[in-house]
């Protein structure tokens, strides 16, 4: 048995990281506020705990998979979070996609008591999570890494080392301004096509072979429209820090608004027939 690993957040993705973890002969604690979520981790074999704070007390490694910025503080370096509970050499792993400074906050909190941190960001979604092809953005120490590789790579065929703290959260805020761009871009496209008698799957195979491919377009059938709006949140705030502007961008976060809705009800997979 290898070391012991807590997830926080058993959602689709969280789901699929303790499958295999487990399979990795990992021994894998597991918490969410949803009891189904947890039956479905504790039938995989992992061992639920009440908290965050329960879970740092068995384990030498925690990966957050919950949903937001604030559910991140909440089970890192709330009341019943991570560091509340944690010994020193913890390493918590933040997987969940949220703002860099995020990321920092907590490893500012963790350095203090000596629990290191690092952010983990991941891509290709659940497609990547089931068939562990996931790859991971990683930010902060180098040597803290090399500790946790082991744990990143039963889930990752990558793992990408991109600089301090933060480093990985920016770098998957990049990868999803594009990705952002190119599903609409892509939408449009087809649409198009079909409003001009060329169906839109013949249109994507051809375009598929042109120079303006692109995985998103590859892929288009498996796209996750739940969190664009928090993507490309993020993406205007680093824009807006950073003073550079990106008004391609800030209109993306609008189509994407009426885009989501049409594409979710019935539009995206009729471009597809």
């Amino acid at each position: 048995m290898r070391e012991s690993v807590g997830v926080i957040g058993i959602g689709a993705m969280g789901l699929e990281m303790v499958r295999h973890l487990i399979d990795r002969e990992f021994k894998v604690y597991a918490t969410d506020i949803d009891a189904e979520r947890l039956a479905s981790a504790r039938a995989l074999g992992a061992t639920p705990v009440k908290t965050p704070k329960e879970m740092a007390q068995k384990t030498l490694f925690s990966l957050v998979m919950v949903a937001t910025d604030s559910q991140v503080v909440e089970v890192t370096i709330g009341p019943e979070g991570l560091l509340a509970g944690t010994k020193p050499g913890h390493i918590v792993l933040i997987g969940s996609t949220v703002h860099p400074r995020t990321c920092q906050t907590v490893a500012e909190r963790g350095r203090d008591i000596s629990v290191e941190v690092l952010d983990t960001p991941v891509v290709f979604g659940l497609e990547g999570a089931r068939n562990g092809k996931l790859t991971t953005l990683v930010g902060g120490n180098p040597k803290v890494l090399e500790q946790a590789e082991p744990v990143l790579r039963a889930f990752c065929r990558e793992v990408i080392y991109m600089g301090p703290v933060g480093a990985g959260q920016f770098t998957k805020s990049c990868n999803n301004m594009l990705h952002w761009s190119f599903v609409v871009a892509n939408y449009e496209a087809l649409r198009l096509s079909r409003e001009w008698g060329i169906e839109p799957r013949r249109m994507r195979e051809v375009l598929l072979q042109c120079p303006a491919s692109n995985q998103t377009l590859e892929r288009w059938m498996t796209h996750n429209l739940t969190w664009p709006q928090k993507d490309l949140r993020i993406v205007l705030e680093l824009a807006d820090e950073c003073q550079v502007a990106v008004p391609l961008h800030g209109l993306v976060q609008q189509l994407m608004r009426d885009l989501t809705k049409d594409m979710t009800h019935g539009l995206m997979n009729t471009l597809d027939e």
